[in-house]
């Protein structure tokens, strides 16, 4: 059996680099996902996910606190919305 493999598209990739990123101690990148998505993540979203101290951002880099971990895919549900 041989694989199939296909390119990932431009949103698809952003999606992977959000999933998988958000997972690390060292999140990601906010400029990155936005040349890899064209487009930002929604800042409304950001601001609220911020002041419930689910995440942090700093020097652009979007990480994810311990009480935001327990709540991860809601929090990616909201950023990819």
């Amino acid at each position: 059996d041989r694989e199939t493999r296909s390119a990932l598209t431009r949103a698809d990739a952003a999606t992977e680099h959000l999933l998988m990123g958000l997972r690390l101690a060292e999140g990601i990148n906010l400029d990155r996902y936005a040349a890899l998505s064209q487009r930002a993540l929604p800042q409304d979203v950001l601001d609220d996910l911020t002041d419930n101290g689910f995440v942090t951002i700093e020097n652009r880099q979007l990480v994810v606190q311990d009480q935001g971990f327990m709540v991860l895919n809601e929090i990616l549900r909201q950023l990819l919305t």
